[in-house]
């Protein structure tokens, strides 16, 4: 099945985001072999520390999340997501005040 071109997964603001978490654990995975010594494919302490973060309750944790904006103003949805929490947790604030 083709992908229609306007489909949310398909839009390059989506593919963007998606490179996030690899690039981010790629860079860390260089420090730890250039600062701490470890070998290709161990796990060093930098590394380590950045997969503590991230989001832990969502479908697919990762420790990075790309927050894209594309060049005509579209967002990822992890920006979106942000924004939404964001907005909810400002709301909880000012209804108990």
């Amino acid at each position: 099945m083709v992908a229609h071109p306007n489909d949310r997964e398909t839009s390059p603001v989506e593919k963007r985001a998606a490179k996030a978490p690899k690039h981010y654990l790629a860079a860390a995975s260089d420090l730890d072999q250039e600062l701490h010594s470890s070998q290709r494919g161990e796990v060093g302490p930098i590394e380590a520390r950045l997969l503590e973060f991230g989001e832990r309750n969502r479908p697919k944790p990762h420790a990075v999340v790309g927050f894209v904006l594309g060049a005509f103003g579209e967002l990822s949805k992890s920006s979106y997501s942000l924004c939404t929490d964001t907005a909810r947790v400002a709301a909880t604030r000012a209804v108990s005040f």
